[in-house]
C-alpha cells in the first residue's frame, strides 16, 4: 500500500472527464483511475490543497 500526505480514512469523489480538446484537467481523473482510495484535503496554512491517495499493490483478482 502506498500512503501519501496523511493518514486514512479516504473517500472517493466522482471526477468528470474533460473534453478531448482541453489541454488540462486530467490529473484527478488519473488519480481516481489508479488509486483505490483518495481525497482532496485543505493544506495548513491556507491557501492550497493536496491530494491523498492509497493504492493496494497486492495484485488481487478484484483489480
Amino acid at each position: 500500500m502506498i500512503r501519501t500526505d496523511g493518514p486514512p480514512p479516504l473517500t472517493s469523489i466522482a471526477v468528470p472527464m474533460p473534453s478531448p480538446l482541453e489541454e488540462g484537467g486530467r490529473g484527478l481523473a488519473l488519480v481516481a483511475a489508479l488509486a483505490d482510495r483518495w481525497e482532496v484535503v485543505d493544506r495548513e496554512p491556507p491557501p492550497g490543497r493536496a491530494v491523498r491517495a492509497e493504492a493496494d499493490l497486492r495484485g488481487g483478482a478484484d483489480r
